[in-house]
């Protein structure tokens, strides 16, 4: 995500706090918050870690894409390897990513299916390593509850008061 939609996002977060006027403050530009909410997925925020969340005793598949800018030595090349249990897959497109310069940036998509049970939580981790130094970046996969107070109830994956 770029710092112009991440800003969007943010504006548009708020919506029913923030008049138009506000939001166009704050994003520098008009902005149709209703378009932009359903374009946006939190689960593509450039974050090191990975969330999903599904149906108990159901089956989630996500796709999430990253960049990674490269803060260390000029070249410098790392591996990825992945910890994961037989609840939950996980691919990565790229398995070794190579730098030429600081600040190069590189992208790279992860795709991720998890077998989820009644109830818990599954985790797995992805490291990417030089051999000297390691980036880890969690992964859970959990089950959505329902509430077992009144005065919420759900349709379609969504929780309404």
């Amino acid at each position: 995500m770029t710092q112009e939609s991440i800003i969007t996002l943010i504006s548009c977060a708020d919506k029913d706090i923030y008049n138009a006027t506000e939001i166009k403050l704050v994003a520098s530009k008009a902005v149709d918050c209703s378009e932009t909410v359903k374009k946006i997925h939190v689960w593509n925020l450039n974050y090191p870690s990975f969330t999903l969340s599904g149906k108990p005793e159901g089956t989630v598949k996500r796709v999430f894409r990253r960049t990674v800018t490269n803060v260390g030595t000029g070249h410098s090349k790392y591996k990825v390897k992945v910890m994961s249990s037989k609840e939950l897959k996980i691919k990565v497109n790229l398995k070794v990513v190579r730098f030429n310069d600081v600040g190069e940036t590189m992208s790279f998509r992860v795709t991720m299916k998890a077998k989820l049970k009644q109830s818990g939580i599954v985790s797995s981790i992805l490291v990417w390593s030089d051999g000297t130094h390691q980036v880890r970046s969690p992964v859970v996969a959990h089950t959505l509850q329902q509430p077992s107070f009144s005065g919420f109830y759900w349709v379609q994956n969504r929780c309404f008061v």
